[in-house]
């Protein structure tokens, strides 16, 4: 018999406490399939049909957009948390005093200026 490791793969997911019941609807969307308050439990569609997350355990967004559960000591074991990398920004120089502009986003040539001169995006 072959042996297989599991791909890095980075995958959202969110922990039911039983508390969080707005947080899990807007993570599941259309798959949020019911709550039961009395159990602390709710219920989400998956591509085995309805399934029961009770509280503690995890909701996993798989890679093609499905939702799974997952109970706390197999998610610990699995799973570790990916620290989000920072986001892209941009550097553009004034080429009269050397000014530097940081940006978010790409601007377009001719929408920065300084000393009336377009801000050159720096390497």
């Amino acid at each position: 018999m072959a042996k297989y490791r599991k791909k890095p793969v980075v995958i959202d997911a969110i922990q039911w406490t039983g508390k969080n019941l707005d947080e899990c609807k807007l993570f599941t969307g259309d798959n949020f399939y019911g709550h039961v308050p009395d159990l602390r439990e709710i219920i989400v569609k998956t591509s085995n049909g309805p399934y029961v997350v009770s509280a503690n355990d995890y909701i996993i967004k798989g890679i093609q957009g499905e939702f799974y559960p997952c109970k706390p000591d197999i998610f610990a074991a699995t799973y570790e948390a990916v620290t989000p990398s920072k986001p892209e920004e941009y550097a553009y120089k004034c080429s009269v005093c050397s000014r530097i502009i940081m940006s978010k986003k790409p601007q377009m040539v001719g929408e920065l200026y300084c000393h009336r001169k377009p801000m050159i995006q720096k390497a």
